[in-house]
């Protein structure tokens, strides 16, 4: 009995110890020069083209995996493709940043309407403007804007050590960005990948998570790196969406007609349940 008492002691402290402090391993960087890199390796970054996997919430509650193919025309254009390994072609979303255009080709419906947050939702189901959806798909994050961004930086140890930058502009939304050193030692980095974004609302409410991870670079001189995967929170419309890229590539020439579809013959053009809904995701 006291031969297990005793074991039962010395295995306690071993399992309860928390995890060491990672400790910033280089100086401490200016937060504004953070924030001028994050802002200048997006801009690298105008057009791409993606295919992978999407995992989504469908009608019933659950969850469903997709064949993606995705093209990117920064700030706004976008054409989304899903299909399913078992039924095939199923939906093709396209849109000029103005209006969108939807192929059901499953329910043999087509639809054409001016531009909402609700209205890109139908295919990822997550409430986002296109110029979000841009940014997050070529691999960035949607940042604040504005004339007087307010910026502080910290120190977060979990998850191998990350450095986080602080925004708040005028109308008092926040951001917290989360940025590991791509290449850490005790110089200071010359580069950083953005590995989580939250965006905060006026009412103090987190509305918008993005989570990058596996970067890897797609271009080798001077290097753009891009996240293989990647996760979308719509924390007011309580969606997720999933998103694993197999193949990528940055700044393709993509012409205009890729984002709009035409019309099919014979087939009318449903009416849009989503216009005059408000921007779920931007409060």
């Amino acid at each position: 009995m006291r031969a297990r008492f005793l074991a039962v002691f010395l295995m306690w402290p071993l399992a309860g110890c928390p995890k060491p402090m990672v400790l910033r391993p280089y100086p401490a960087p200016p937060p504004g020069e953070l924030l001028s890199q994050i802002r200048a390796n997006q801009q690298r970054v105008q057009s791409v083209k993606l295919y992978g996997k999407a995992d989504v919430p469908d009608d019933s509650g659950g969850r469903v995996k997709l064949n993606i193919a995705v093209a990117v025309q920064r700030p706004s254009r976008l054409r989304l493709s899903a299909d399913s390994t078992l039924a095939g072609p199923l939906l093709t979303l396209a849109t000029d940043g103005q209006r969108y255009q939807l192929l059901d080709t499953q329910n043999n419906r087509f639809m054409s309407s001016v531009v909402t947050p609700c209205a890109m939702a139908r295919l990822l189901r997550v409430t986002l403007p296109p110029t979000m959806l841009a940014d997050v798909l070529s691999g960035g994050v949607p940042l604040l804007t504005g004339d007087s961004i307010a910026i502080e930086s910290d120190w977060d140890s979990s998850e191998g050590g990350r450095e986080v930058l602080k925004l708040r502009d005028e109308t008092g939304r926040r951001q917290v960005l989360y940025l590991q050193a791509q290449k850490p030692g005790p110089a200071l980095p010359n580069s950083f990948d953005v590995v989580q974004s939250e965006l905060i609302g006026t009412n103090g409410s987190p509305f918008l998570r993005i989570r990058h991870q596996g970067f890897d670079e797609v271009v080798p001189s001077p290097p753009i790196r891009l996240p293989k995967q990647s996760q979308i929170e719509d924390l007011v419309g309580k969606s997720q969406v999933k998103l694993r890229w197999k193949e990528s590539e940055v700044n393709p020439t993509l012409p205009a007609e890729l984002f709009s579809l035409e019309q099919p013959a014979g087939l009318p053009n449903d009416p849009d349940p989503c216009v005059g809904s408000a921007p779920a995701t931007q409060p």
